[in-house]
């Protein structure tokens, strides 16, 4: 991306060329976070140059908490810290999890097996999280037949996972295991049941290597308490 072309995503009538150029410099002309940028502002209405003031709070924040790409990290920091702001506990909740599915294929249906069952409106709490990072640049919809799906961009999945303790993880990597366990049908003779399990297979199986891992991390007193042994070797086995 040229100068002029990431300057010619911010250049508005209420505001002259200079002000752009600080901001592309300010992002070190970065395309991933000049597309951030741009979004941010086309969605919020905000102006450049409140997007240069706040971003700088962000970068700041990134610089004192040694991380790396501090750049690209506080634009991705401060459009999630928006995208959150700006949506309901519920779907804040489903945000949260999206780092530990098969990123790449998410449908919609299971999206919604994550709300809770008093969430009356649940396609409209989705559409609305669905919209959200769209319009942020963090992912995209596409279909598979008559499926939905969102695709979340692999940056936008590093963040959201970064931004948890191990603590933070730990739960909801059980809450998922147990989550699954109850929606996914034992019995598959049924189309709709097979298909259901379908949806979840990946997610499943990306889960459960995820959640060996962490065990095989873990001390034998964990393991103890979560129902797993380590054998002479030091693999995990789940206790049936």
């Amino acid at each position: 991306m040229t100068t002029e072309e990431a300057i010619s995503l911010f250049t508005s009538a209420s505001e002259d060329e200079d002000c752009s150029k600080k901001l592309v410099q300010n992002l070190n002309y970065l395309p991933l976070a000049i597309s951030l940028a741009s979004s941010y502002i086309k969605t919020t209405k905000i102006s450049i140059r409140d997007y240069l003031r706040n971003i700088s709070a962000f970068q700041m924040q990134a610089q004192q908490e040694d991380k790396k790409g501090q750049n690209l990290q506080a634009s991705y920091d401060m459009t999630i810290q928006n995208v959150e702001n700006n949506l309901s506990p519920h779907c804040k909740r489903v945000l949260l999890l999206i780092p530990y599915l098969s990123h790449t294929s998410i449908s919609v249906d299971v999206l919604k097996t994550f709300l809770q069952e008093k969430v009356i409106e649940r396609e409209l709490e989705i559409t609305n999280l669905m919209s959200a990072l769209q319009n942020y640049s963090l992912a995209s919809a596409r279909r598979s037949g008559n499926i939905r799906l969102l695709e979340m961009h692999g940056l936008s999945v590093w963040v959201l996972k970064n931004k948890k303790s191990s603590e933070q993880e730990k739960e909801d990597l059980l809450w998922l295991m147990k989550h699954y366990c109850r929606e996914m049908a034992i019995d598959v003779r049924s189309a709709k049941n097979a298909n259901r399990n379908i949806d979840f297979l990946e997610h499943a199986c990306l889960l459960m290597n995820k959640y060996l891992k962490m065990l095989n991390n873990s001390s034998d007193e964990v393991l103890a308490y979560e129902g797993g042994t380590k054998d002479t070797r030091g693999t995990v086995k789940l206790i049936d």
